[in-house]
């Protein structure tokens, strides 16, 4: 099985409040975990790719994504918020639950590909209640998993 999601990509209980914040932190976080060369770069990215439209999906889900040259490989993020997120979504819910994919520009296909099978998962009520229910991350990461392979 392959690994898309691991543990120490997963974030629970953040405190971030706008779009803006969480970009800024998952960017920095793809930073310190060698992940992106350019933690400046890839939150802009993120923010580019937002007014192009949202990426806001339902039942307090949304998939921010960035394909750039400052990613060095592959990542999956996963962020759970206390409070919920002004965005704009589907459904008009706020957000809690922020899955961030990034790859670098030479993946476009691979960007497609994890894109739909992420959307595909967010779908599945049952995928849905089972990561807001938890905060387990090694149970968040497995669900991931067992879901995109």
């Amino acid at each position: 099985m392959e690994m898309y999601l691991l543990e120490k990509n997963i974030f629970l209980h953040g405190t971030e409040k706008t779009k803006e914040e969480v970009f800024a932190f998952i960017a920095n976080k793809a930073h310190e975990l060698g992940v992106c060369c350019d933690p400046e770069t890839l939150e802009a990215s993120f923010a580019k790719r937002e007014e192009e439209g949202s990426t806001g999906m339902k039942d307090g889900f949304a998939i921010p994504h960035a394909t750039n040259a400052c990613i060095e490989k592959p990542a999956l993020y996963v962020l759970k918020t206390d409070n919920p997120i002004p965005w704009k979504t589907m459904d008009e819910s706020e957000v809690n639950v922020v899955i961030a994919l990034l790859l670098p520009d030479d993946a476009p296909t691979k960007h497609l590909t994890l894109l739909s099978k992420i959307a595909a998962l967010l779908l599945q009520p049952n995928f849905c209640s089972h990561i807001q229910e938890t905060d387990d991350a090694a149970e968040i990461a497995k669900t991931f998993n067992q879901g995109l392979n």
